[in-house]
């Protein structure tokens, strides 16, 4: 009976505490008490002692990130702790999954099947036993209700002063839950509702647990035990060996001139490019990185799927195919170095931040790319190493606060240099103070001086009004620091 009232009773409680912490809120300091409620749910269901080492390392990065939100209130760090909050969901309830993919989807299967399971609770099925019991024990209450009743209004008729705040708390209580299931509350309260459910309410996903059992790290050579298979095998797989040795050699000599290329036009000082050249560059050349690799991994993939890793003159090809990754990340650092010389020229911003958070999650790509490759391991231990990777780089990123390192920045350039348009439409106000304490030192280098500090004061004054219509539950660290 306790399990049962508490699994009934916490979603709700879920639900009601995440609209009171967000409802009419920002991001802040309300986001570590949820995440604190939310783990905590997850150790009814499973004790922490019985959690995954990947739950635990998901689990801790939401509490750093729900810190950094308070830090920094970046919107990645929100994006991130999000993210984190939905693979521990899943990670910590399935010992047995290590893949974050599997994680991420069997989290979203229990959101769609928390409100189901919570009705099921609240509304059981009459042949069920358990709920027969429930039923016969809800009298138990009655007693306990009707007794509170006759003392509070005993209580209430001998004392005024007690009598008119419980006619007011009663009033707010019932004005606050007909907001409650009303416009935007609603929409709070169904979120809560939704994420507490799924991190209590354990579902089981065949599909996923025959799927995780299907796969494996290491290659193990597959044999065919009939004589005219095995002949036909081993012709065909020559056959693929020859291929592979063709397309390997022509697509390395053909990236060594795309790098040759890039060495002579981009890696030598006296053959800088304009600007405008490195901008397009950044901009296209990014994208079509992304295909080209994606396409060498897709390669590289197809020809070592199986048994060409045991073929006996294998190591020829081996060597082609480190060459190739090598040379994908010399590719890469081309575009690391226009990307830095483009930074130089025109300044921070978030995309070319994000340009250098992809090109290191690249780095790690071709670095696990290699390793499938010499220590003849399965497509699935090349997906699993790279999601956990790319996992650790996001959170790493969420730990700098880039709206201040980009203004710092970019006002370390010369005054004619400063592009005011950028760092005042563009970025978060939170910046304001800096750039307050920026232009009263630097303040006679400009003509038009009057209209600059017309816009700084304005918008802060509009960013400190913005943020006086927040509660202590929005407070966060960089915004205090911005409007004090």
């Amino acid at each position: 009976m306790q399990r049962s009232l508490l699994t009934t009773a916490v979603p709700l409680v879920g639900g009601i505490l995440f609209t009171l912490l967000f409802a009419g809120e920002k991001w802040g300091i309300n986001t570590v008490f949820f995440t604190g409620f939310l783990l905590a749910v997850l150790t009814i269901d499973q004790p922490l002692r019985r959690w995954s080492t990947e739950g635990c390392i998901t689990a801790v990065a939401s509490l750093l990130l729900a810190g950094l939100v308070v830090l920094h209130n970046t919107g990645f760090a929100k994006f991130c702790l999000a993210g984190a909050l939905l693979l521990t969901v899943g990670m910590v309830h399935r010992e047995r999954v290590r893949f974050l993919v599997f994680g991420l989807l069997l989290t979203l299967r229990d959101l769609g099947r928390a409100p189901v399971a919570w009705v099921r609770e609240v509304w059981p099925k009459r042949h069920d036993p358990s709920a027969l019991i429930r039923l016969r024990h809800a009298h138990l209450l009655l007693v306990p209700l009707l007794l509170f009743g006759c003392f509070y209004g005993l209580y209430a008729g001998a004392n005024a002063q007690f009598a008119r705040l419980s006619a007011s708390f009663w009033s707010r209580a019932a004005a606050w839950v007909g907001n409650l299931f009303s416009g935007t509350e609603s929409l709070y309260f169904l979120v809560g509702l939704l994420l507490t459910g799924a991190a209590l309410y354990r579902s089981e996903w065949p599909l996923i647990i025959a799927w995780k059992a299907r796969l494996h790290e290491e290659l193990v050579r597959r044999r065919k035990r009939k004589v005219g298979l095995r002949l036909h095998n081993f012709v065909a797989l020559k056959n693929e060996y020859r291929t592979a040795i063709l397309l390997f050699a022509s697509v390395n000599v053909l990236l060594f001139l795309v790098n040759l290329t890039d060495l002579l036009y981009v890696w030598t000082p006296q053959a800088a490019e304009s600007a405008y050249a490195m901008k397009q560059y950044v901009h296209e050349g990014t994208y079509l990185l992304i295909a080209s690799i994606l396409l060498a991994a897709g390669i590289v993939l197809f020809f070592f799927r199986g048994n060409l890793n045991f073929y006996r003159q294998a190591p020829l090809l081996r060597k082609l195919t480190y060459a190739w990754i090598a040379q994908n990340a010399l590719l890469t650092a081309s575009v690391a170095l226009r990307n830095y010389h483009y930074i130089h020229e025109y300044g921070l911003a978030f995309k070319r931040i994000g340009v250098i958070v992809f090109l290191l999650a690249t780095l790690t790509g071709l670095y696990w790319l290699y390793r499938k490759v010499r220590y003849r391991r399965t497509a699935y231990y090349l997906w699993h190493r790279n999601t956990w990777s790319v996992f650790f780089l996001l959170v790493l990123t969420a730990t700098v606060n880039w709206t201040r390192l980009i203004t710092t920045y970019n006002l370390s350039f010369a005054n004619e240099r400063v592009d005011w348009t950028f760092l005042l439409d563009e970025l978060p106000e939170r910046n304001n103070a800096q750039l307050a304490a920026y232009f009263e030192v630097y303040r006679t280098a400009y003509p038009d001086a009057h209209e600059l500090e017309k816009r700084i004061i304005e918008r802060g004054e509009q960013y400190a009004t913005e943020q006086a219509m927040y509660s202590w539950l929005s407070w966060n660290w960089a915004d205090a620091q911005a409007v004090r």
